[in-house]
C-alpha cells in the first residue's frame, strides 16, 4: 500500500487548519500592537513638540494664545495661527493657565496626559 488513507488526510487537514488559524491570529495581534506603538510614538512626538513650543513662548514672553479646534492645538501669535498638532491623533482637554511667575499647559493625546509649567525669565 502506498499513499495516505482518507482518514489520515482528513486528520492532516484538520491539524493544518488549526495551526493556520493560530498563525493568522498571531499575525493580526502583532499588526495591532505595531499600530498601537506607532500611534503612541506619534503622540509622544507631537506632545513633546507642543510642550517645547510652549516653553519657548514663555521664555520669550510672547503674547501667544493656544486654542483647541477639532482636536488640533493651534498657536496664535500676532494675528497668525499655526497648527501645532497634525490632527491624526486628536487632542482633548487643553488647559492653559497663567500666573505672575509663569504659565502652565496641559492636554490629553492618545489617552496620555501632557503637562508642563514654564517660568518667565528673571
Amino acid at each position: 500500500m502506498k499513499g495516505f488513507t482518507l482518514i489520515e488526510t482528513i486528520i492532516y487537514l484538520a491539524v493544518l487548519g488549526v495551526l493556520m488559524t493560530g498563525a493568522v491570529r498571531a499575525l493580526y495581534s502583532i499588526e495591532d500592537s505595531v499600530d498601537a506603538e506607532r500611534e503612541a510614538a506619534a503622540a509622544e512626538n507631537e506632545g513633546g513638540f507642543v510642550l517645547s513650543k510652549f516653553e519657548q513662548s514663555v521664555r520669550e514672553r510672547a503674547p501667544d494664545t493656544y486654542s483647541l479646534t477639532a482636536g488640533v492645538i493651534t498657536l496664535k501669535r500676532g494675528g497668525t495661527s499655526f497648527a501645532l498638532t497634525s490632527g491624526t491623533i486628536p487632542v482633548t482637554d487643553l488647559t492653559v493657565a497663567a500666573s505672575q511667575s509663569g504659565k502652565t499647559i496641559s492636554f490629553t493625546m492618545n489617552g496620555r496626559l501632557f503637562a508642563a509649567t514654564a517660568y518667565f525669565p528673571p
